[in-house]
């Protein structure tokens, strides 16, 4: 229960992404690293002309697995969300590592 709090926490905090926005399948980041354990998903804002773009990241494996993530045609300051920790800012492109069954997003607003 107190993971699935964490998921609501950050999927409120960017709820124009998340809940919102276009599901765009994994069209406009690459993520390299941790396979097959990894998948990922990314979302843009439905009506704007604001280039945001949120990438989720899912580690499906049982082992910590470390990943690259690029936003495709983004550079500069992201931050990074995850269950458990306080959100974090790094620059594109970005190095994190996922725990095991768990997940992070990327966000670039």
């Amino acid at each position: 229960a107190r993971y699935v709090s964490e998921l609501i926490r950050i999927r409120k905090q960017y709820a124009g992404l998340l809940l919102y926005g276009r599901f765009n399948d994994t069209t406009g980041a690459s993520v390299t690293g941790g396979d097959p354990y990894i998948r990922y998903s990314v979302f843009n804002l439905l009506h704007s002309d604001a280039q945001a773009r949120a990438c989720v990241i899912v580690n499906f494996g049982n082992a910590p697995q470390t990943v690259e993530v690029n936003l495709d045609g983004m550079s500069g300051r992201v931050t990074i969300a995850a269950p458990f920790q306080a959100n974090r800012t790094s620059v594109l492109p970005v190095r994190i590592t996922i725990p095991p069954d768990r997940l992070t997003v990327v966000v670039k607003q």
